[in-house]
């Protein structure tokens, strides 16, 4: 097995789940700033980062120990759970950015967006890195 092939498949697998907690992070703060505070906090989002990021751990704690059969399914259920958090953000703020954007559109308005761009883009970051490394290997052959 190729090295570089191994180290691609695990770092992926890490900066995945490294990128979903990072978007995590932002949606936490974009749930309570003051312009999109009302929203609330998604329960999907929460779940579904948290249920990436343990699929994540559970992958990379299963590939190193041995090659149990249902260890392949967790990467796609990761992938999907991102892709779920994903668009439930965005479609939780689709309104408020269209608000900000046309007629709402001030300072504080436009940092309250700010965190709440760069929380859909690291996730769906973090889902397109976890795709990707689904193309390279994170077992060892004994």
């Amino acid at each position: 097995m190729n090295k570089r092939k191994l180290a691609a498949g695990t770092g992926c697998t890490v900066l995945s789940a490294i990128l979903a907690v990072v978007g995590f992070v932002f949606y936490m703060i974009n749930a309570n700033t003051a312009y999109f505070s009302s929203i609330g906090k998604s329960g999907v989002v929460i779940g579904t980062v948290i249920a990436a990021v343990v699929c994540d751990v559970c992958y990379l704690v299963s590939t190193k120990r041995s090659n149990p059969a249902w260890s392949d399914v967790l990467p796609i259920v990761s992938i999907v759970c991102l892709w779920v958090a994903t668009l439930q953000f965005i479609a939780s703020r689709i309104a408020g950015v269209a608000s900000i954007m046309t007629f709402e559109n001030n300072e504080q308005n436009m940092a309250d967006l700010k965190s709440a761009i760069i929380g859909v883009v690291v996730l769906l970051v973090a889902a397109i890195v976890m795709m990707v490394g689904n193309f390279f290997d994170t077992r060892k052959d004994a």
